[in-house]
């Protein structure tokens, strides 16, 4: 293994003085290696040398890691103003400062210093390898030494689970370990340890995981004492050409038969009026969509079967005391996971998975909006807090309720909520899963298992609890966080920041001196080259203008790389510190207040507290440990007992983050969400700590409304194949209530018809149930259909969904729908943003126009 990248020498710049939330104090900036350290005495006024005076006592310290930094902007103040310059920057943790910058015994100009200081910061924030950060040359204290690190034991915590060993009953006598990934050669972003029925084989496994998207097969994650069980996964490789796998096929079935009882132990309670043997009739109409609420309960499905053949009702066998139900709970909403097919990818046929289990299977969407969505929401938030570096005041509460961010954190717990009560309370099997299921299905399997399993909530369950759904099952830590860095957060008012070409990650402040002798220099040798051909091409020019017409010009000089550098990266120099920006999203501390949510209105269910979840989610980008730095459990042993662990941080420091006040929930071990209002609606909270506000700034009426929050929705062909059923466009069901019919696979020959499928599927224009469904026009027209609480449509395939993106590959039959794309800062740092971006137009040359379908069909918060 080559040797690390050097690190840069310290950097200080007196005179200082830093603004924040209104209280300003003067000190000296220190760039260090991994942090920027701001050293001050209270009090202390502009060129007071009291701070290096020992009889003032020791000066205070402010340490901000570099991977904090998501904003940094070099406002431009001119010389005739007298303002003095400032850097001003935005931290990832939401505080907000503004350095200015005085003049100072030393030479340095303050304009030279500040520059100085942004670049600067920018080369250390923004990385290219992972052994610059901090972790790799952290010492920890003794106390942390004295702590042996916590490492997790999968088949330790499946054995708790009554899983493995010698155990020959109960729940856990169904289900076996299994090492075909001990080499990460299966699946390189799964971990090595699965855990799947003990009736699947690994041959079986192996042909069947081409099938799930970077082979995340289904495989147990939580399995409750009354045997129901949380699977999860990524989506199926269904594609346009609605793919099947009978090894995967095989494994879902499994899963759902695995310890379910049969219906003939029930058979002694039925009626003798009804026929105990008929066998259960498979229709669109199996399924009833209810109300909003009626995916939270028990299954119609499940306690009647009173099947609807041909019209009229016929009696079939009943089922009591039975609340069982096999689910397929997708995380996305219903279009981006039908856009989805156009990648590959899609939604399963739940006709294909009905297995030996006499349960039949059904499709819930909990309608969780995407990656790009949540960072927008979050960017909205944070503009709330905007000049708060300057002033200390309120948030915009009117920007903290459009932002929606509250209503992305109920959909997400209510999600949970639905998986673990049918789990919980009907000891149900569900399989959750998203796209590549490291997102949003870690979400809702961890905050589900949060409400169902009291170990979760004890500080070593809870550190098992992210160790097992974050760390091993895979979270891309190191790029939803962006604790890389990007040169697009670094900005100079009116000015375009020069690109860094150094590969050391070296300041390119000097290289500003160096720009006129580099363009004189360019100049002259282009002179000296071309001197005796220009003089050549003119007098020839002259002899044979009649003949030949006017003589073709010198060529041009060549563009100065300091000068006429483009402003996107085209060469690898250029693309060295330029990270994604898209794949940064504020996934974990999303899962994190989804548990502060649970805590806040039962403090005393846990035995950890409130400032635990806020000091492990500033842990996430101070990269002091190595918990957080990588993607994936292969990519974390590779760099093992390099890095120390944040787990010996919290444990050697326990009295800090324990709740005095815990009492263990023995005799009621579920915890769900509290609900309140007349529409019994999840009750959320801003987390104004985290946010480092007070709680009258942020929790009042106005900043409290929900508006729209997602809610699951029960998919209308939960038990009818996608292929028995055509789509019928510009018509609806009279018995599916405000979903329409359309229950096939879409035919991507032509995408407007999938589409306008598409339109019908989610419901559009309910209220008009006989009116034609909503066609694709690029014209816009006045939308009519009713409020919907799904999010914009999903980005990339990659938990973004390319397809709604607008990157989307070409398809088998050489489709190339193009759709808007949204972009942003990430974590909301642009003081001006435009969200939608209009795509190419060649969908529209084949007579599509997405961006205007998704413009006038896709819900919005």
């Amino acid at each position: 293994m080559p040797d690390p990248p050097p690190v840069e020498h310290d950097l200080h710049f007196r005179n200082v003085e830093l603004h924040s939330l209104g209280r300003k104090e003067y000190g000296t900036l220190v760039l260090s290696k991994h942090h920027f350290v701001f050293r001050y005495l209270p009090g202390a006024k502009h060129g007071d040398k009291s701070l290096s005076s020992p009889a003032n006592g020791r000066p205070k310290e402010m340490w901000m890691p570099y991977p904090l930094i998501n904003h940094c902007i070099l406002p431009h103040a001119p010389f005739e103003t007298g303002k003095q310059p400032a850097i001003r920057i935005r931290l990832k943790d939401f505080r907000m400062m503004a350095l200015h910058f005085h003049p100072s015994p030393a030479t340095t100009p303050p304009d030279e210093s500040a520059r100085q200081c942004f670049y600067s910061l920018r080369s250390r924030c923004c990385v290219d390898d992972v052994r610059r950060f901090h972790a790799f040359q952290f010492s920890p204290p003794k106390e942390e030494m004295a702590v042996s690190a916590v490492e997790y034991d999968a088949r330790r915590e499946y054995a708790r689970m009554g899983i493995g060993g010698k155990a020959a009953a109960g729940p856990g006598a169904a289900w076996r370990i299994s090492d075909i990934n001990h080499d990460y050669s299966y699946s390189a972003t799964y971990p090595s340890v699965l855990c799947v029925p003990r009736t699947v084989s690994d041959n079986m496994l192996k042909y069947g995981g081409a099938f799930r998207s970077r082979s995340r097969i289904p495989c147990l994650s939580y399995l409750h004492s009354n045997g129901g069980s949380i699977t999860r996964s990524s989506q199926p490789m269904v594609g346009v050409q609605s793919r099947r796998n009978p090894q995967d096929e095989r494994l879902v079935s499994a899963i759902f038969s695995s310890h379910t009882p049969s219906r003939d132990a029930t058979s002694s309670v039925i009626t003798s009026s009804l026929d105990a043997t008929a066998e259960p009739v498979s229709t669109p109409h199996t399924v009833v969509l209810e109300s909003a609420m009626s995916s939270l309960h028990i299954s119609q499905s499940e306690t009647t079967l009173d099947e609807v053949a041909e019209g009229k009702p016929t009696a079939k066998a009943k089922v009591y005391g039975s609340t069982r139900r096999n689910l397929i709970v997708d995380a996305r909403p219903k279009i981006n996971a039908l856009a989805n097919r156009a990648t590959g990818g899609g939604i399963e046929d739940v006709a294909n998975y009905r297995g030996t289990s006499d349960v039949p299977v059904e499709k819930v969407f909990l309608n969780i909006a995407n990656i790009h969505v949540m960072r927008a929401s979050l960017e909205k938030v944070v503009d709330s807090f905007a000049n708060s570096d300057y002033i200390k005041m309120k948030p915009d509460q009117e920007a903290l309720r459009k932002s929606g961010w509250l209503g992305h954190i109920a959909g997400m717990l209510e999600g949970a909520e639905m998986v673990a009560r049918v789990v919980g309370l009907g000891g149900s099997h569900v399989l959750v899963h998203c796209s590549d299921g490291w997102d949003r299905t870690a979400q809702i399997s961890g905050l589900a298992q949060v409400m169902l399993d009291p170990h979760t909530r004890t500080l070593a369950g809870f550190i098992s609890l992210i160790q097992k759904e974050f760390l091993s099952f895979g979270h891309k830590f190191r790029d939803r966080d962006g604790i890389e860095g990007s040169e697009k957060w670094f900005e100079i008012e009116n000015e375009r920041v020069i690109p860094s070409r150094t590969g050391d990650g070296t300041s390119e402040a000097g290289s500003l001196n160096n720009l006129g002798a580099k363009a004189l220099s360019g100049a002259k040798n282009w002179f000296e080259k071309n001197r005796g051909s220009i003089f050549r091409q003119q007098n020839s020019s002259r002899d044979n203008v009649s003949d030949q017409g006017p003589s073709s010009r010198p060529p041009s000089p060549p563009p100065n790389p300091l000068l006429h550098s483009p402003p996107a990266s085209t060469g690898k120099e250029e693309k060295t510190h330029r990270k994604s920006e898209k794949e940064v999203s504020p996934i974990f501390h999303q899962f994190l207040e989804g548990v502060y949510q649970l805590m806040h209105p039962n403090p005393n269910a846990f035995e950890f507290n409130e400032h635990l979840l806020c000091r492990l989610f500033y842990h996430v980008y101070s990269c002091q440990y190595g918990e957080f730095l990588f993607n994936t459990e292969k990519e974390r042993r590779e760099y093992k007992d390099q890095a120390g662990s944040v787990w010996s941080h919290f444990l050697s420091r326990e009295k800090e983050f324990i709740n005095p006040d815990y009492v263990a929930q023995v005799e009621d071990p579920l915890l769900f969400p509290t609900r309140a209002g007349a529409d019994r609606e999840i009750e959320v909270k801003w987390w104004y700590r985290l946010f480092k506000r007070e709680d009258g700034e942020m929790n009042v009426p106005r900043a409290l409304v929900v508006s729209h929050p997602p809610h699951a929705s029960v998919d209308s062909s939960s038990t009818a194949s996608l292929e028995e059923t055509p789509v019928v466009v510009g018509t609806s069901s009279p018995t599916s209530g405000g979903l329409k019919s359309a229950l096939s696979a879409p035919n991507f020959k032509s995408m407007s018809d999938s589409l306008n499928g598409a339109s019908s599927w989610m419901g559009l224009g309910s209220k008009n149930a006989g009116a034609a469904a909503t066609t694709i026009n690029p014209e816009p027209t006045t939308p009519t259909a009713q409020r919907n609480t799904t999010a914009p449509p999903e980005a990339r395939h990659e938990e973004t969904d390319d397809i709604v993106q607008g990157k989307v590959p070409k398809s088998d039959e050489g489709q190339e729908p193009v759709a808007e794309e949204y972009e942003g800062d990430p974590l909301g740092v642009s003081a001006e943003s435009t969200p939608m971006k209009t795509a190419a137009t060649t969908a529209r040359s084949r007579g599509l126009d997405f961006a205007a379908f998704a413009s006038q069909n896709a819900f919005r918060d």
